[in-house]
């Protein structure tokens, strides 16, 4: 039961709708928020917040409103759910088991339906059972579309949307021809299939001369035929005939529109053309990382290609397989064995203050990495540093351990004083000798006090760990990226700063502060130790302090700013 006077309660009306159409829905969102608003004006609470959802439960993390809802809960800003049913905040374990451990905590001070309450000194197992419920109701659904979709396709039916040339028959369940596309489509196959037509110029023939537009629907549709659309065209086994679900797949009752011949023809003329997916791009290292420092935007790549007609020796530099002046075929293998450059350069799509556009030059990949190298070298440490490093990490932990034990002991002083000025307020509040407004009054400065107290605890923070890392990181930096793949490279230099710019073909690196200190510590060139490094910790502190000042100093500088860091 609730405590306190409803309008003291922050509450949130949660609803939620699946991905399905409109008129699948049990309730609407409209018609949800009616209900739970006469459930709040029957309890007196008000209402803070309303957090819609339009997608379903049955995976965790798929919806950002639940999200938020989970979000304002943790800070405090919401008390009290109102939703329709159980069913609404979960179908899966994961958030099912979210929702009640932060009942059971008293985070959520209880969850309303028009049906069913449940409060935090409630049995759980009732909220339990509906939301143990909600879960296996979806598996057996999951279950029973599974098998009802593998049926139709062993009837030979279809379960999805029929592809361009074809439609829906929803009174028979069927696919049929379009008769607006139909035609159309069949042509592009033949024109392919005859080999002196491109897919760029199959399109412009089925866009400019036949009008081909793809079929309208509610929010897509009505379109010129583009390169990634009929490359999925030509690729899709269902026009001569194949139906697929998942593992499942059989010939299918519709009438199909070339041979399984015709088919993989067109598939072999699609490799000899040198046509890939239109998702499968080259991977280059360095973009999305690097800003144009002149007008602040990112810096892409491009690949270019030369290479020389082995007739005419003419030179070239288109991607694709084409026919030269002279007459002779380029292949897609003289175009491989071609000499590939990979350029870097500012996308320039802002224009400056003066309206011109950016002036700065591309830079080849090379020239680009060498310079990386460069600066990599002025953050890497040498193995000696880095094991002195790492007994001065474990100095540092044992000092702070000690001044952490001391701190959590006057926390848990201070929150029993509060414990018990609370106790002897509810004791003089029963014996009327307070006032409810002054009993009230008291509280809330007390649990303010005591939030903060929690709030300011020490927590076991790990910035030690990252220290650790951190210096691992740079052990060997420059040999080791040598030998990473392009994406480790991606993740490497993400790890290592933030906000690096490129002005004038020349890289300006953004360290993070630690990795900045570690530079400055190489500019230093102290890395001869003069005392053996198999002392205690305590003959570090006293004999290795006074011959390794800058060390200790740089040291204590990483310390300061990752500890601060975690705290904020």
């Amino acid at each position: 039961m609730l405590k306190n006077a409803p309008q003291q309660y922050k509450v949130a009306l949660y609803v939620r709708k699946s991905s399905e159409s409109e008129e699948r829905q049990i309730l609407s969102i409209d018609s949800q928020i009616s209900h739970l608003r006469e459930l709040a004006e029957q309890k007196g609470f008000l209402i803070k917040e309303i957090i819609e959802d339009a997608a379903s439960a049955y995976k965790a993390s798929n919806r950002p409103g639940f999200d938020l809802l989970m979000q304002r809960i943790n800070q405090q800003q919401i008390d009290i759910i109102l939703c329709w049913k159980g069913d609404r905040l979960a179908r899966n374990m994961t958030e099912g088991g979210k929702i009640m451990d932060l009942l059971q905590e008293g985070k959520i001070k209880g969850i309303l339906t028009p049906y069913q309450h449940y409060y935090p000194e409630d049995n759980i197992l009732p909220l339990a059972i509906e939301l143990g419920m909600a879960k296996q109701y979806s598996n057996d659904l999951s279950k029973n579309i599974k098998r009802g979709n593998k049926t139709k396709i062993d009837r030979g039916g279809f379960c999805h949307r029929p592809p361009c040339g074809y439609l829906n028959n929803r009174f028979e369940k069927t696919i049929i021809k379009d008769p607006d596309r139909f035609k159309v489509v069949k042509k592009i196959f033949q024109l392919m299939l005859t080999k002196q037509y491109s897919m760029p110029q199959i399109c412009t023939i089925a866009n400019e001369q036949w009008g081909f537009k793809t079929r309208q629907t509610k929010r897509m549709g009505g379109n010129p035929l583009k390169v990634s659309t009929l490359h999925k065209i030509l690729t899709n086994p269902f026009y001569y005939g194949l139906v697929r679900n998942g593992n499942h797949q059989k010939i299918g009752n519709h009438t199909p529109m070339i041979s399984q011949g015709e088919f993989y023809k067109i598939k072999d003329i699609l490799k000899s053309q040198g046509a890939q997916k239109p998702n499968e791009k080259m991977f280059f290292a360095y973009t999305n990382l690097f800003r144009c420092q002149e007008c602040n935007c990112s810096i892409t790549a491009e690949e270019k290609i030369k290479y020389n007609c082995p007739k005419c020796k003419k030179k070239q530099g288109a991607k694709n397989p084409k026919q030269c002046t002279c007459g002779f075929q380029i292949t897609k293998k003289i175009i491989q064995k071609g000499r590939h450059y990979t350029y870097y350069r500012c996308t320039k799509k802002k224009k400056l203050a003066n309206g011109r556009k950016c002036s700065q030059p591309c830079i080849r990949k090379e020239i680009l990495e060498e310079q990386i190298l460069h600066h990599l070298s002025s953050i890497n440490l040498h193995t000696e540093f880095i094991e002195f490093a790492k007994k001065a990490l474990d100095l540092f932990t044992a000092q702070e351990n000690k001044q952490k034990g001391l701190k959590q002991k006057k926390n848990q002083q201070k929150q029993g004083l509060i414990e018990k000025q609370l106790i002897n307020a509810m004791k003089m509040r029963m014996a009327d000798e307070i006032s409810a407004e002054q009993f009230l009054s008291l509280k809330i400065e007390l649990e303010k006090e005591k939030r903060f107290i929690q709030k300011n605890k020490i927590q076991s923070k790990d910035w030690k760990k990252e220290a650790k890392q951190s210096l691992e990181q740079v052990q060997n930096i420059r040999k080791r990226f040598l030998n990473l793949s392009p994406k480790e490279k991606k993740t490497l230099l993400n790890k290592l700063g933030s906000n690096p710019t490129l002005f004038n073909q020349k890289l300006l690196p953004d360290w993070k502060k630690h990795y900045s200190i570690f530079s400055s510590l190489q500019e230093a060139k102290t890395y001869r130790l003069e005392s053996p490094l198999s002392q205690s910790i305590s003959d570090l502190n006293q004999c290795e302090k006074e011959h390794h000042i800058s060390w200790w100093s740089k040291l204590d500088e990483v310390r300061t700013f990752l500890s601060t860091e975690k705290q904020e």
